[in-house]
């Protein structure tokens, strides 16, 4: 699937009155280019997924964070009912 300004551009090349016609814009430079703004849209995309990895890790932490602090709850309240049935023996 050709996208429509490569065409145009390639039509623009190929037609000798044009005045990309012989020009510098080879295919060779289009397609550099192309890979270029390719390569700087996968960049940013890649930096996106970086932030969120590291959002979605230190989400994970926080959970074992809270699940910890329920463990130790949990383990404050049965030291009290122990000390409690020891006062109360």
């Amino acid at each position: 699937m050709e996208d429509k300004n490569v065409t145009m551009i390639s039509d623009q090349v190929n037609d000798p009155n044009s005045s990309l016609a012989g020009s510098a814009m080879t295919k060779a430079g289009r397609l550099a280019m192309e890979l270029s703004h390719e390569k700087r849209r996968l960049k940013q995309e890649l930096e996106v997924i970086q932030k969120m990895k590291k959002i979605q890790e230190m989400y994970l932490i926080l959970e074992v964070a809270v699940h910890l602090m329920a463990v130790v709850v949990t383990m404050i309240m049965v030291v009290e009912i122990i000390n409690q049935q020891v006062i109360d023996r």
